[in-house]
């Protein structure tokens, strides 16, 4: 459900394979959806794509008290009151007495804000992984190629040498 920690289906913003953000989600007034065989069906809704469903965000302001505002501001900005209208329409007559409707219902409230802060160990073994890397990959592999033509134009010049030399 909308909430939970695998609910993976309900961040209406991802990423695509080019990196970018994209909205999954629907906006519209109207939504309708089909019934399976078992006669179960969910319909989920969002009142705003902006607040974060993992349950942290990030702002970025210029000090904490300026960030507070904007955390509060966008919580308060998409609290919102829907009212919902659920039509059932089919072929055959519908018993009231099968009809059950669940809601769940998940709110934000902002409950801390504090600043980023970096870890200087780990960014340290960040940054020296990728210097080694960049080492490797620049430097380390095209040496490693052009030794191994010299060697092989070696080896070439010597199976010549022993030919010349049997003649």
């Amino acid at each position: 459900m909308l909430g939970s920690d695998d609910a993976d289906n309900f961040n209406c913003i991802q990423g695509n394979t080019n990196f970018q953000l994209e909205n999954h989600c629907e906006f519209a007034f109207t939504h309708s959806i089909t019934v399976d065989n078992n006669g179960d069906a969910s319909l989920r809704g969002l009142l705003s794509d902006q607040l974060p469903l993992s349950g942290q965000g990030t702002i970025r302001a210029t000090n904490l008290s300026t960030a507070t505002t904007e955390a509060e501001q966008i919580v308060d900005t998409a609290n919102h009151t829907v009212s919902w209208l659920i039509e059932l329409s089919s072929n055959n007559a519908i018993d009231n007495s099968t009809v059950v409707i669940q809601q769940s219902v998940v709110t934000h409230e902002l409950t801390t804000v504090y600043q980023f802060q970096l870890n200087p160990f780990i960014e340290s073994v960040w940054s020296l992984t990728a210097l080694l890397t960049c080492f490797v990959m620049v430097l380390a592999l095209p040496l490693g190629i052009y030794y191994a033509s010299i060697k092989r134009e070696q080896r070439i010049n010597l199976i010549r040498d022993d030919d010349s030399e049997s003649e």
